[in-house]
């Protein structure tokens, strides 16, 4: 048996206070990254170059990703669909950052306006929904990939069986 995993976290900035913020009030999180199977390393998006990885979906070690709250969202799952999940990750590494969407998620602005989502570009909670609805886990939605928050993923995650526990902040 394995495990998928995606950790859930809220920066120190304001700019994730105020992420974290949207759509869930006060406790919420502002970055959602995927737990590579040995626990050292997040597949996810960040709008920000961290330890010299570039902006971007990226593989990054966990230890370089300062938070200062931190939850796990995990299920387990047979070694292929494990493989199948991380596969999807992947898949999107190098692709750059959805720099759009999240400044939507800031300053309110959600609606479908010309050249507000640019296409393979991705917010962390988006590619971790991506690898999920590889594995059926999340069907489709009534928005946008792009506009699922870290906190709406939290949520759906519990909702199809993931346990959510604490974990450490990173600092």
């Amino acid at each position: 048996m394995s495990e998928i995993a995606v950790d859930f976290l809220l920066g120190a900035g304001l700019s994730s206070r105020l992420i974290a913020w949207y759509g869930n009030g006060y406790g919420g999180y502002s970055h959602a990254a995927g737990v590579l199977a040995d626990n050292k390393r997040y597949i996810d998006a960040h709008a920000a170059v961290i330890d010299g990885v570039p902006k971007g979906v990226r593989v990054r070690y966990i230890d370089t990703e300062r938070c200062v709250k931190r939850v796990r969202s995990a299920i387990r799952c047979s070694l292929t669909e494990h493989e199948t999940w991380e596969q999807a990750l992947r898949f999107l590494v190098g692709d750059p950052y959805g720099d759009a969407d999240i400044w939507a998620f800031i300053t309110g602005r959600q609606e479908q306006s010309p050249g507000r989502h640019s296409q393979g570009h991705w917010i962390c909670s988006a590619a971790q929904l991506h690898a999920l609805r590889k594995l059926g886990y999340i069907k489709k939605l009534s928005v946008p990939d792009h506009q699922v928050t870290p906190n709406s993923l939290l949520l759906m995650m519990e909702a199809v069986g993931f346990k959510t526990h604490d974990m450490p902040p990173i600092t």
